[in-house]
């Protein structure tokens, strides 16, 4: 079997090559395809969406009483539409606002978003998973409009990109705050953020694992500091219920 593993490994990185060849701004017109293509498909899928928020302290260790956790089920469609699961079936506002700003931020960080933001490169090929990968690394491009705070804040990243080297599905991806934001309040910026992304395979494409976001706000009094990680498991895909005019009259 050694001459298997070693045509497998042949084709994989044949296929690494081949991509690597291909000028950066096809290589991410197809990532940009194919993340077009996953976003379709995950509309016809349900999840199970967990959301943890942290308060950190200087350190970058959890406060005490500073922790809190939030499930939702993300239902098929347009990803806004979702249900908090409360404990005891009670839900709060301030639990739906979270919620929100968890898609929100899915929402900012996806590819379509990002991409028109920055100057992208091919940093090179390597091997994740067993898979071989592109990897590229990206910075800002200046001057770029926004229209909220997250979206001030994302075209001030830099960082980098894999994608799988055989159909540019976007495997992970790493990103830093470049340099201080100011934000919309007096006396307050932006003083670091490390983003990570994941994603997983799900029937007919692939979606997100996770999201990791750790940032530090400067303040006039001192600073703020969080971490927010969001998960996504449990993908179903939703089957349609028939309507009465579907029923074959075979089956009534």
């Amino acid at each position: 079997m050694q001459w298997l593993r070693f045509f497998c490994l042949f084709l994989s990185l044949t296929a690494s090559v081949r991509a690597a060849a291909l000028p950066v701004e096809q290589i991410v017109a197809k990532a940009l395809e194919k993340s077009e293509a996953d976003e379709k498909n995950l509309t016809r899928f349900e999840y199970l969406q967990k959301v943890t928020f942290e308060s950190l302290d200087s350190d970058g260790k959890p406060k005490e009483d500073g922790v809190s956790h939030l499930e939702m089920k993300v239902l098929p469609g347009e990803q806004t539409e979702f249900v908090v699961i409360g404990s005891g079936g009670k839900v709060t506002e301030e639990q739906q606002k979270q919620a929100r700003l968890s898609q929100k931020y899915k929402a900012t960080f996806s590819l379509r978003k990002l991409e028109p933001r920055f100057l992208v490169r091919l940093d090179g090929t390597e091997s994740w998973n067993g898979r071989p990968v592109l990897r590229l690394a990206f910075s800002p491009k200046p001057d770029q409009p926004y229209t909220n705070r997250v979206e001030k804040i994302a075209n001030h990243l830099a960082g980098f990109m894999w994608l799988d080297a055989a159909d540019y599905t976007l495997l992970r991806a790493k990103a830093h705050l470049a340099e201080p934001v100011a934000m919309a309040w007096i006396l307050a910026s932006m003083e670091s953020l490390n983003f990570a992304y994941e994603g997983c395979a799900v029937p007919g494409g692939s979606s997100s694992s996770s999201f990791e976001i750790d940032y530090r706000v400067a303040v006039l009094v001192g600073q703020l500091r969080q971490r927010n990680e969001i998960t996504m498991t449990d993908y179903r895909e939703k089957v349609p219920t028939p309507t009465a005019s579907q029923v074959s009259p075979m089956s009534q």
